[in-house]
C-alpha cells in the first residue's frame, strides 16, 4: 500500500533537539538527511519482505535497524510505531505484523517528508 505523498502531512521535528545532539553542525545533519532519504526504501524494502514471508526474527532485525536510522531525529511517533514493529516482531506476535507495517510505511513517509524539507534547510545552512 502506498501512501500519497501530497495528502501526507509532515512530522514536526526539533531541529534544535537534533543540532543539539550533533554539536550544532548543520553540515553532518545535511549528510544525515541525505543517508537517511537514501536508505529508507530499501529499509521499507527489507521490512516488507519480512512480513510477507512471516519471518518475526527478520522483522525485528529489520526494524531495529531501522529504529537506529530515525532515531537521529528524534523521539516522535516515528520512532514509536518502528519499536512497536520490532516488539511484535521479537515476541513473534504475526497477527499484528501486517497493521503494525501499514504505520511504520505511513510514519517513515511523514519522516522523509520532515527530512527532505530539513535537509533543504540544513544544506542553505552548510553552505552560508
Amino acid at each position: 500500500m502506498q501512501t500519497d505523498v501530497n495528502s501526507t502531512p509532515a512530522y514536526q521535528l526539533d531541529v534544535e533537539e537534533i543540532l543539539n545532539r550533533l554539536q550544532s553542525d548543520w553540515t553532518l545533519l545535511a549528510e544525515l538527511c541525505e543517508i537517511l532519504i537514501e536508505e529508507m526504501p530499501g529499509m521499507l524494502g527489507r521490512v516488507r519482505d519480512a512480513v510477507e514471508a512471516g519471518d518475526a526474527e527478520a522483522i525485528q532485525r529489520t526494524a531495529h535497524y531501522m529504529k537506529g536510522s530515525v532515531g537521529v531525529f528524534g523521539k516522535g511517533p516515528h520512532i514509536q510505531t518502528v519499536y512497536r514493529l520490532e516488539t511484535a516482531g521479537r515476541e513473534n506476535r504475526l497477527e499484528d505484523i501486517g497493521p503494525l507495517f501499514r504505520e511504520v510505511d505511513e510514519s517513515m513517509t511523514r519522516l522523509l517528508i520532515a527530512v527532505e524539507a530539513l535537509k533543504e534547510n540544513a544544506d542553505d545552512r552548510s553552505n552560508s
